[in-house]
């Protein structure tokens, strides 16, 4: 049978229910098989209610099922009360398979509210959103993990001394966040006595959990991760990060100038997603074997390096020693294999 779920989330959901019959009860159920978890079950012989608020899709969703009696198609929406709202939708749902958009479930002068963001610096930004998890972290962590101080990208941390610590980024990536990029994390690093114990960065987007403990390895979604084996420079892909101070500070953009011009030669490419975070995980995984960037601040690496480091990942400065988050203007990682070459390359 041909499973239409995003995952094949159906081949898992028939053979739990191994042939059983039964009801369900399917809320966005789209046009009836885009993305669909229902549909396989409908075919077997299970009786169906499927909500669908969108007119454009129900449309569809009710002439898929206009024959069967076992299945009731529902055009409204699931929410906390009984009343009547403003729906507005894109110009294209997901019928076509294209929009992985969320425009179609808000109203059109909301989505307008997402860019409203201000500038901590020329190209820094912050959003509401950013703050907004930050304090729920902050008073989550402060309630749970009294042993530990706070150390946020958004709050004041002149006062708060580096030792037991938990260091948050609410958003890594909010330029990715504010224009719908999907590169954006949530990063926790948890430090005992200044030493990495725990690393924790969530892409809520693409829902992908990446986590570390020291000693026990990494982890994406529950699966083990590791570097890739790769040690030709020439055939590794490479990411790399703008600086915040680039738009105003000459010499800095200069320099991300000149080691693009030095590396991007002897490498298979150079990538760069805007999240930092990201970008080390993704060294962690094996989708690229290197990484450096300059003028990050602790929250933006401090889980991202434990994750490589506890997937076979090296980590340093750009002179090769030991990288210190608080201090180091560059951050060179690695694979391990790739790293000296790549060192060199970017010693300039």
């Amino acid at each position: 049978m041909k499973s239409y779920s995003q995952n094949n989330e159906q081949k898992h959901i028939l053979e739990f229910f191994n042939g059983k019959k039964g009801t369900l009860l399917s809320i966005g159920e789209n046009d009836g098989q885009t993305y669909s978890n229902a549909y396989a079950l409908i075919q077997l012989g299970w009786c169906a209610s499927l909500v669908e608020p969108s007119k454009k899709v129900f449309e569809k969703l009710q002439e898929l099922h206009k024959e069967n009696e076992l299945v009731a198609c529902l055009n409204f929406a699931i929410g906390n009360e009984d009343s009547v709202v403003e729906f507005w939708e894109s110009d294209s749902h997901f019928v076509d398979k294209s929009d992985f958009s969320l425009l179609s479930s808000l109203k059109k002068e909301e989505t307008e509210k997402w860019k409203a963001v201000n500038f901590k610096a020329k190209k820094d930004l912050v959003t509401k959103y950013d703050l907004a998890v930050e304090n729920y972290l902050k008073k989550e962590f402060s309630k749970y993990f009294k042993e530990f101080n706070l150390i946020a990208e958004e709050s004041d941390n002149s006062l708060v001394e580096f030792g037991n610590s938990i260091i948050i980024d609410p958003i890594d990536g909010t330029t990715n966040f504010v224009n719908g990029v999907p590169h954006t994390a949530i990063s926790v690093g948890v430090y005992k006595d200044k030493k990495p114990y725990i690393g924790v960065v969530y892409n809520p987007i693409l829902d992908e959990l990446y986590f570390a403990k020291h000693k026990k390895g990494a982890f994406l979604n529950g699966k083990k991760i590791k570097v890739s084996l790769q040690n030709d420079l020439q055939k590794s892909l490479l990411a790399t990060g703008f600086p915040y101070s680039s738009g105003e500070n000459t010499k800095d953009l200069k320099d991300v100038i000149k080691k693009i011009e030095n590396i991007l030669p002897e490498c298979q490419d150079l990538r760069r997603l805007g999240s930092a975070s990201i970008d080390l995980c993704m060294v962690a995984k094996g989708v690229y074997e290197g990484y450096y960037e300059m003028n990050l601040k602790p929250w933006d690496v401090s889980a991202g390096v434990i994750i490589l480091s506890e997937a076979g990942g090296r980590i340093t400065n750009i002179r090769g020693t030991t990288f210190d988050m608080f201090k180091d203007k560059y951050i060179v990682a690695s694979n391990g294999k790739i790293h000296d070459k790549l060192l060199s390359k970017l010693d300039i």
